[in-house]
């Protein structure tokens, strides 16, 4: 009997160098978790293209995964160039599963229509998307199946903690959640990044118990909840609520909503369902495709997403309820044994109320993912930063900046992007997560660089 594709990726994670690896990334100091994730989603995206019925070689996955660890550091983070790496390696692992000779960079026209064709048909037709997910709401899941409304926690009860703390002017005390009121269930295309949202699962707890609610951070020192460490996540809280000026009625309130999920989610086990991209309307070749494109721009392009299937709250959401009959569900690698312990940093009351940050949020929360904030409401917050730094001048200077920007968009956004703009509040959770933004500044990027190499040479001699 052929075994299944979870159970191919199971083992191959469970492997002893591809433990190591991971392992060393993950105690590094280079963005251990966007680097662990990219590296897990590397694994799922290799075994998608080669979901062919046939064993996958545990070492030619080796070799893949230490090549684009490597990538990372030689394209300083830049996922543009790291896509042409990826792209190439996987046209390569093709041809040699196909035992197509492409040591002459010379093929037939029928040579490269075979490795187009095998790429589409296992990554496209028989594809599949993502959905990352806490080990508690495993037994619901199986139950129930993915519904866009179905949850394990009081819904109801995270909106009223987020309204105490928005009566404060925190905006985001849980993400985006109570702007989205926490409904949608949506599907990953990118594999690179279904780690990183299983150590989030579910977002709006992570957030809420962050050292930085002013955006998605993938510091581990601002999220205890990567290694689901409850002291740091109850200090974080704690910080939080005296930070906000909560009262002593308050304060039990928000603290008994966090003892009592986090009962129900901090669970250390993280899984990923697996659900065909067929099941969901999305295994259709000519949708995932742009006529006319050689075999290794083809794999680019539906690597990248090139058509736009999955655009945010269109093509990503779920229409219908996934029932367990129609998904693979595995567990994901647990985060202390890859990322060992750590000091975790705590939230200042002026770095909640950081003018910079929070007025960049109002922004992008208002402007771009459609937040409704009155404009009464942003000048209380606005009066609120002013308060907490004491009506520093530095503060005026980045209000007025902020009002000169959105003056700006304003009158470049006409009335019909603002109502398209609306759709779109999900998103603000990752967009927020400015981390993940690989760098784009030449010498920060060079510093980087240099410093990873030194980090990379360091784990490979620990490999060895």
């Amino acid at each position: 009997m052929e075994e299944t594709i979870d159970k191919k990726i199971e083992s191959i994670l469970n492997n002893t160098r591809i433990m190591k690896i991971l392992e060393q990334v993950g105690k590094s100091g280079i963005a251990p978790v966007p680097r662990v994730s990219n590296l897990i989603g590397e694994i799922y995206t290799y075994c998608f293209v080669h979901n062919d019925g046939k064993d996958i070689d545990i070492n030619k996955v080796i070799n893949y995964v230490e090549t684009m660890n490597k990538a990372y550091f030689k394209c300083h983070g830049n996922e543009k160039l790291m896509l042409d790496i990826r792209a190439k390696e996987l046209y390569k692992s093709i041809a040699s599963r196909l035992n197509i000779d492409i040591s002459s960079e010379i093929i037939s026209k029928e040579d490269e229509q075979k490795i187009q064709d095998y790429f589409l048909k296992n990554y496209v037709e028989k594809g599949y998307v993502m959905h990352s997910f806490s080990g508690a709401t495993e037994e619901s899941i199986r139950e129930n199946g993915f519904s866009s409304s179905k949850r394990i926690w009081d819904n109801d009860e995270i909106m009223n903690v987020a309204q105490i703390f928005e009566e404060k002017n925190v905006i985001t005390p849980v993400g985006g959640y109570s702007h989205y009121s926490g409904g949608g269930m949506y599907v990953e295309n990118d594999a690179k990044k279904i780690y990183w949202h299983g150590l989030s699962a579910p977002e709006w707890l992570k957030w809420f118990t962050s050292a930085n609610h002013n955006k998605n951070s993938s510091n581990i020192k601002d999220s205890p909840y990567y290694l689901r460490n409850y002291e740091g996540c109850k200090q974080n809280v704690l910080d939080l609520c005296t930070n906000a000026g909560l009262n002593e009625d308050e304060t039990t309130q928000v603290m008994s909503m966090f003892e009592k999920n986090w009962k129900l989610l901090g669970t250390e086990t993280m899984c990923v369902a697996l659900i065909p991209k067929s099941i969901i309307g999305m295994g259709n070749i000519e949708d995932a495709i742009i006529s006319g494109q050689s075999a290794l721009e083809t794999i680019k392009t539906v690597l990248s997403d090139g058509r736009g299937q999955y655009k945010e709250h269109e093509g990503n959401a779920l229409k219908q309820t996934i029932t367990e009959k129609d998904m693979l569900i595995m567990a994901l690698p647990k985060s202390q044994g890859i990322f060992g312990e750590h000091k975790f940093d705590r939230e200042t009351k002026e770095e909640l109320y950081n003018p910079k940050s929070v007025l960049d949020m109002i922004y992008r929360g208002t402007i771009e993912y459609g937040f409704e904030l009155s404009q009464e409401k942003i000048d209380s917050i606005i009066e609120t930063l002013r308060q907490v730094h004491n009506h520093n001048p530095e503060v005026e200077n980045v209000i007025k900046k902020y009002n000169e920007r959105v003056v700006n968009r304003t009158s470049q956004t006409s009335e019909q992007d603002v109502k398209t703009q609306k759709r779109y509040k999900k998103g603000f959770d990752d967009c927020m997560n400015d981390d993940w933004v690989r760098l784009s500044n030449e010498q920060e990027a060079t510093n980087v660089a240099k410093k990873g190499k030194q980090v990379q040479e360091h784990e490979e001699h620990k490999l060895d």
